[in-house]
């Protein structure tokens, strides 16, 4: 669950997504025709406009929501212009446009999303103000419009996303990449490891035993770093815990960097052994102390932490942050209700979202025919779409199965996957019910992934029928499901948040762990 806004999610609340590109490729494909030739952009930007004309922008969205973008006109092959779009929110960059015409007076261009239908085509008309240096207008999608405004960007002015807690050298530890792999099914796993200090002159490794901890990412295809819009909360807290004198080994999921093997077709199971072999690595270090390590996981890296945690002794403690108490299938439906709340969607329309994406979850874990999955899908869609018309005083959207079915059909082959299918069903109270090591669970209050009044009652009972005689759960007030600070429990926002990791956070973590490490 960390990647926000789950496939089961949101069709038109959050505008301008790029829908993913999870198909399946045949065994045997057929041999393709000659592709044709591309089609003209149809760029036209006044010629006085080239050099360097860089805008940042925002789309208005409902409740108060901004998406920002960043617009790039310059010169294209054969002295041709050329328009393209990043936004840094939703990991696209240098995205083409269409249609752009550009002049000292006005805006106009078009950002084609692959795969959407063309009422999924995001159109742009602004109005440039006289002094040349802003534009005001609108960005219609979907049968919707919305507000939009550009500022251009000063020369020297840096854009993107500050990230001010990233760590930066010198750093006062050492960090070695180590590999391991996974005996039950031959998969080879990549990961840095951290160590408190410096070795002494002329040794590749300090022979101090250091305690230290195991760091499991959330859902979806994660790098070492766990990395989601220029973040990277594991690196942040490796550095923390380093510099607290406690050692930790982050690595790259399945088929990421490093690390082979296929995620999507693995199961969480699967993802126990992995978990499993690290430890054992871990312990093997000439500069860890195998008697202290603990299990840190983070959203479904929790619920991986606790089966390891619920049928092994070879681990000292375990934290989980934001996991799941339930089902993965209850908490992607709560999540789905309290995100379009939160966005102001219509109460009524939420219920009837919420109904078909139950629906939806039961025929895919029960491998209901592939009609009944789609039926499912697009009604989903179509509530969710509705809801945001009404958001928006637009009147309701009337898309097609066939333009439902363009960006629906990637989004439920991801729900098909192994790893999809046995996440909705896995219950993650079953192994907290054995679990009976130090164990530490925090969550964020504002938490709309993992919400703290479904989960955290569900942990507790779980612990509480272990007879856990170590157990400390809190919530933590202002923080969001990447242990972020807001002000408010609003729609996820986590790119346009300049901190990674509150600092309260990791205090708590450090304060734990060095309790628990006798520190």
């Amino acid at each position: 669950m960390t990647r926000p806004a789950s496939s089961l999610i949101t069709l038109a609340l959050l505008t301008l997504t790029i829908p993913s590109a999870a198909q399946d490729t045949p065994a045997n494909p057929p041999v393709a025709p000659p592709a044709p030739a591309p089609e003209p952009r149809m760029v036209q930007i006044d010629p006085e406009l080239l050099a360097a004309n860089r805008w940042s922008g925002f789309v208005q969205l409902p409740m108060g929501q901004k998406l920002e973008f960043i617009v790039n006109f310059n010169d294209g092959p054969g002295g041709n212009g050329a328009a393209r779009m990043d936004i840094p929110m939703q990991g696209m960059a240098n995205q083409d446009l269409f249609d752009a015409a550009v002049t000292a007076e006005s805006m106009k261009f078009t950002l084609r999303p692959p795969r959407a239908p063309e009422q999924g085509w995001a159109v742009f008309d602004l109005k440039v103000a006289e002094d040349g240096q802003s534009a005001k207008g609108t960005m219609s999608q979907f049968g919707q419009t919305f507000q939009c405004e550009m500022t251009k960007v000063k020369a020297g002015q840096e854009l993107g996303q500050r990230r001010p807690q990233t760590p930066r050298p010198p750093f006062p530890y050492t960090e070695r990449e180590l590999s391991f792999t996974n005996a039950a099914d031959g998969t080879r796993i990549t990961g840095s490891l951290v160590v408190p200090g410096k070795p002494p002159e002329g040794e590749l490794v300090d022979l101090t035993r250091h305690p230290a901890v195991l760091l499991l990412s959330g859902s979806g295809a994660q790098d070492r770093d766990s990395t989601i819009f220029g973040h990277k909360p594991f690196l942040v807290i490796a550095d923390h815990l380093a510099r607290a004198g406690i050692a930790s080994f982050r690595y790259d999921d399945r088929g990421v960097g490093g690390s082979t093997g296929d995620l999507m077709n693995s199961t969480s199971l699967d993802l126990v052994e992995d978990a499993r072999a690290a430890v054992q690595m871990l312990k093997l270090q000439r500069d860890i102390d195998p008697a202290r390590v603990i299990v840190i996981g983070h959203s479904e890296g929790g619920m991986i932490a606790s089966e390891l945690a619920a049928d092994t002794q070879d681990i000292a403690g375990v934290v989980l942050l934001a996991s799941p108490g339930v089902p993965g299938g209850e908490v992607l439906t709560h999540q789905a209700q309290i995100l379009m709340i939160a966005s102001g969607a219509d109460p009524e329309l939420v219920g009837e979202s919420i109904r078909w994406q139950k629906v939806l979850v039961e025929r895919v874990v029960s491998g209901a025919p592939e009609d009944a999955q789609r039926e499912a899908m697009r009604e989903m869609i179509r509530a969710q779409a509705r809801a945001a018309a009404k958001m928006s005083g637009q009147p309701d959207m009337d898309i097609t199965d066939a333009q439902i079915d363009e960006v629906a059909i990637p989004q439920l082959k991801q729900l098909q996957s192994n790893w999809f299918r046995f996440f909705l069903s896995f219950d993650p109270r079953i192994a907290m019910r054995k679990i009976r090591i130090p164990i530490l669970v925090l969550n964020g209050e504002r938490d709309l992934q993992v919400d703290p009044a479904q989960n955290l009652p569900a942990i507790r009972a779980a612990l509480e029928e272990a007879k856990n005689p170590n157990a400390t759960i809190k919530e933590l007030p202002d923080l969001n499901h990447l242990f972020q600070t807001v002000n408010q429990a609003e729609l996820i926002d986590y790119a346009q948040l300049e901190e990674t990791f509150a600092p309260a956070a990791l205090t708590q973590i450090e304060a734990w762990l060095k309790g628990q490490f006798g520190l």
